[in-house]
């Protein structure tokens, strides 16, 4: 996990701070290329949100499992 956010991090920030100094330039393809570009854009920004509640979900349970096996060697091995 730790190692993920260590990569992705300077990804955003650099493209970050290359949006903020590029132009934004609108795609000039063919009509039939358009159509791919565009349903590609859409599913990347699509995915791009949706991706977060499901870290943050991802997240807690990967904190979840550790408290849970710990309780369940404590009551199966030290309570019985």
């Amino acid at each position: 996990m730790l190692a993920a956010l260590g990569f992705s991090t300077p990804s955003l920030i650099t493209y970050i701070a290359c949006s903020l100094n590029v132009e934004s330039k609108p795609f000039t393809g063919d009509e039939a290329i358009r159509y791919a570009y565009f349903m590609i854009l859409i599913t990347y920004g699509t995915l791009a949100a949706a991706i977060v509640p499901l870290v943050i979900t991802t997240t807690l349970l990967w904190m979840c499992v550790p408290v849970t096996g710990v309780v369940t060697y404590v009551m199966l091995y030290r309570m019985a």
